[in-house]
């Protein structure tokens, strides 16, 4: 009587990983281990009139039922938090899920001493490629821009659409000369896309601008380096767009009339 329900405690607290397979391999390992009790059991024990093999059958069988339930219940709750954390639109991670993890990769860069970078990027003119091509090249050059990001990321870095045509990335263990460094090579690239357009018979494409900021130099706070990073987006932006400015940069356009985004 009290082993039965252990197996069942033990199942449930598999949902906390939030990984269905943990779910079944566990559920099936708990049948398979009380299935081996209850065998012993009956054929050692069988004068107890207490024991019923239809009754351990049928726990066996509720084991297996919670196992499914458990790796049901814990799949739809991974959908619901990816749905919860990605843009729909260009499947990369959302502000909110970005904001969460700036701040924990702060902690983490504080707590260890190891640098950090973050960096926005901003469509250069995309009102006009909107106007020109429509909506729907709007959207496929967002997707095609995304794909590029998150193609030359690390596994460690977090790539999020920040809004509208704002992208944000945050370069883990990664000084600022390099993050501005990798954005350079990256914003050529970009310059070099092909993009779908339904209304022209002829590719659009697209250039960005961008703005680096690192901790500690440029804050301790995630509105610091935030804050930072987009002023020197906008000084890229005055200094003619298609650039990529770090803290180096920001003083080379100051006096320039904003050219607007």
């Amino acid at each position: 009587p009290v082993v039965f329900p252990v197996y069942l405690v033990a199942l449930t607290a598999t949902c906390l990983r939030y990984d269905p397979r943990v779910c079944v391999v566990t559920g099936l390992l708990a049948a398979a281990q009380y299935g081996a009790v209850v065998v012993y059991a009956g054929t050692h024990w069988t004068a107890d009139a207490s024991f019923s093999w239809g009754d351990q059958i049928s726990r066996i069988v509720l084991l297996l039922a919670a196992t499914l339930l458990a790796a049901v219940i814990v799949s739809r709750s991974v959908r619901l938090r990816r749905l919860s954390s990605y843009d729909a639109l260009t499947q990369l991670h959302n502000r909110a899920y970005f904001e969460e993890r700036l701040v924990e990769e702060l902690l983490r860069a504080s707590r260890y001493g190891r640098a950090l970078s973050v960096a926005i990027l901003d469509v250069d003119g995309f009102k006009q490629f909107n106007d020109t091509y429509g909506h729907p090249a709007g959207d496929a050059a967002l997707r095609t821009l995304a794909a590029a990001l998150r193609g030359s990321a690390r596994r460690s870095d977090i790539v999020a659409r920040y809004g509208g045509e704002e992208f944000v990335i945050i370069f883990t263990e990664t000084r600022v000369h390099e993050a501005v460094a990798k954005l350079d090579a990256l914003r050529e690239e970009i310059g070099k896309l092909s993009i779908e357009t339904p209304r022209a018979s002829w590719p659009g494409r697209l250039t960005v601008s961008a703005g680096v900021a690192s901790w500690p130099d440029d804050g301790a706070w995630p509105d610091e380096l935030l804050y930072a990073a987009d002023d020197r987006l906008l000084a890229a932006k005055r200094a003619g767009r298609n650039r990529v400015f770090g803290p180096r940069d920001r003083g080379l356009v100051d006096g320039v009339p904003n050219a607007g985004r």
